[in-house]
């Protein structure tokens, strides 16, 4: 007795679903002025959405790769700013900065860097990074993700020089408010791009790479403090920040190539700088199921600017809305709230109750 092939069965549905879209009057011969108004379009768009939410998982990462790969390496500015965050709280109890910014407390016979500075070193970047979330939401609607990644990339190759040059704390602490900036556009760009280039089944994956992307960058840093920890030198803490230099080059290049996004692309009415970025995130569909994709997005896109008449920012603060949005705000807030700050200083306290560090060198 033969076992039905579901797998084959599935495939076999979602190949029907998507002939029938392509089937129904050819969407390449309506000229892209007009896919707003085309009527006929309505039952293709449906069943091509219908087909994309079909997919499963690795189906949708192998239909549309292109998409998934420039979605990752957008988000991998984060991996930077998990490196260059990470940094700055750590210095609090490492050997070299101690050595050139530390305070000499004679009845602990040792220098420590005072706790007013170690508070405002702390959360100098994350005070910067409060102002670039803010400048993100109205910069990327304006300029695109590909300008405003550009742009604060140049910019944070100049303010690294600020806390690489430092000669004193307060200087130090200026540099990362500044720095700051940039690091919290990028917090947002990553995910906020990944959810307009890939498909459904892909979003909740990729916009959560977010995640990853800290964790990586912490352990790059937290591998290159290592290497560097008994060098008490200026080299010793000058060269970490040195290092922020690397990333900047490769995500230059990423942003310069990567495609914008469609969705931002077609709320600028730039229909065929859009269905040519569909090109190079979906490769492999036909031009018939791009034009397709197309249609669904002006169509949404459409829906929202009629739902944005008729409501505020304030409707997030009524009825069921309120609901949501008190959902939205402690998931995220739950991640600082849970104490990562404070884990981040184990060194130091450690170092406080007795723990000694390895002899440094000059």
């Amino acid at each position: 007795m033969e076992m039905p092939n579901h797998g084959a069965k599935e495939a076999s549905v979602h190949e029907d679903v998507n002939v029938k879209a392509t089937k129904v009057d050819d969407p390449t011969k309506i000229e892209l002025e007009q896919i707003e108004n085309a009527a006929e379009l309505d039952q293709a768009m449906l069943l091509a959405n219908e087909a994309e939410h079909s997919l499963k998982f690795w189906q949708a990462v192998q239909r549309y790769p292109m998409a998934t790969l420039w979605a990752a390496l957008m988000s991998f500015t984060i991996i930077m700013e998990g490196y260059d965050t990470i940094l700055i709280i750590n210095y609090t109890s490492y050997p070299p900065f101690v050595e050139r910014f530390g305070t000499y407390y004679p009845s602990l016979d040792a220098k420590v860097i005072p706790a007013p500075w170690q508070s405002a070193l702390s959360v100098a970047g994350f005070v910067g990074a409060v102002f670039g979330l803010l400048l993100n939401g109205y910069l990327t609607e304006r300029f695109g993700y590909r300008k405003v990644m550009l742009s604060f990339l140049f910019a944070l190759t100049g303010t690294i020089f600020i806390p690489f040059f430092a000669q004193n704390l307060a200087t130090l602490t200026a540099g990362m408010v500044i720095c700051g900036i940039p690091w919290g556009v990028f917090a947002m760009q990553g995910p906020s791009y990944a959810s307009e280039v890939v498909p459904l089944p892909l979003r909740g994956v990729m916009t959560s790479l977010v995640n990853l992307c800290w964790v990586l960058g912490q352990l790059i840093a937290a591998g290159v403090l290592q290497g560097l920890v008994n060098d008490i030198s200026d080299r010793g803490w000058r060269l970490p920040f040195g290092l922020m230099w690397i990333f900047i080059p490769l995500m230059l290049a990423v942003g310069f190539f990567a495609p914008d996004s469609p969705w931002w692309l077609v709320r600028k009415g730039r229909l065929a700088d859009a269905e040519q970025a569909l090109r190079r995130l979906q490769g492999k569909d036909t031009p018939e199921q791009i034009r397709l994709k197309l249609a669904m997005i002006v169509h949404t896109n459409k829906l929202e600017q009629a739902m944005q008449t008729q409501t505020s920012f304030w409707h997030c603060f009524k009825g069921v809305n309120l609901r949501r949005t008190e959902i939205a705000c402690i998931m995220v807030a739950g991640q600082a709230l849970s104490g990562q700050v404070f884990g981040a200083t184990n060194v130091y306290f450690f170092v406080q109750a007795g723990w000694v560090l390895p002899a440094p060198t000059r």
